[in-house]
């Protein structure tokens, strides 16, 4: 019976200690999760208030916020990610923003532009995964935009004819002008035309475009001119079928040239 005693009394024992060891194993658990849940909405909080407190696009703001969340990424645990996105998604917000605004300007302003550009690619270095963002790919693909138009709408359009006497070929012009139609064109038809299209600069030199071509091909045909008489003056014999054929083809392309047209009648 003693025997017996001792050994309902050890299991009465060993089930206290497994009770005990129960309820503090849960309660443990608890405190853990409810400390990484502040955590989180602590800075969570912090970063909202950070980011809307800001109404321009800070660089040093936007490494602070990795930072801090790298230096508490342990303490977050998975917290940590949907945090780091939270950051990616105000940045984003903010950084397009900015830069939609900046655009709108009828005298925007290119250096900025290029600022807001080198921190596009900051924030990517940073959280690549947002590659797929949809205001990241709205702000890169405006961005390409921008600098396709900027460069056509400043673009000198003068080609060289580079006359060949041995094939009597030269650069078309017609296929150079067509190109820069082209890329006009296209431009204008982009779905992003209109985040750029206030834009002094870039409206004023495309609506330039066919004048500019028209001056272009003046200069053009002068010089296709003068190399063809350059090319053909000293040659005996004189080839004058071939300069027929050479002349007509320029009539063709480009219209009539006095002196061409003088220098083929005395050849």
């Amino acid at each position: 019976m003693k025997v017996l005693k001792l050994i309902a009394i050890a299991i009465v024992v060993l089930a206290a200690v497994v009770g005990l060891l129960f309820l503090s194993g849960g309660s443990g658990s608890t405190t853990i999760t409810g400390d990484k849940g502040r955590l989180m909405e602590k800075m969570k909080g912090e970063l909202l208030t950070e980011w809307n407190a800001s109404q321009e696009w800070d660089t040093d703001l936007f490494d602070n916020s990795l930072d801090r969340l790298k230096q508490n990424r342990r303490e977050l645990g998975d917290g940590y990610q949907t945090l780091v996105d939270l950051t990616g998604e105000l940045a984003c917000h903010r950084l397009d923003s900015v830069m939609m605004a900046e655009w709108a300007k009828s005298d925007c302003d290119h250096t900025q532009i290029e600022v807001y550009g080198n921190a596009l690619d900051h924030l990517l270095a940073k959280i690549s995964h947002f590659n797929s963002n949809a205001d990241v790919n709205k702000m890169k693909a405006t961005m390409d935009l921008y600098r396709k138009a900027r460069s056509l709408s400043s673009r000198n359009l003068s080609l060289a004819p580079r006359f060949n006497a041995e094939t009597d070929q030269w650069t078309s012009f017609a296929s150079h002008s067509s190109a820069i139609k082209r890329q006009c064109s296209d431009i204008k038809q982009s779905p992003y035309w209109a985040n750029i299209s206030n834009i002094t600069e870039i409206t004023s030199g495309l609506a330039q475009i066919d004048s500019r071509l028209q001056a272009a091909k003046g200069a053009y045909k002068t010089r296709l001119a003068r190399e063809i008489i350059a090319a053909y003056e000293p040659l005996e014999p004189h080839e004058t079928d071939r300069l027929a054929q050479v002349h007509s083809r320029f009539l063709r392309e480009l219209g009539g040239d006095n002196d061409l047209n003088k220098f083929v009648q005395n050849y």
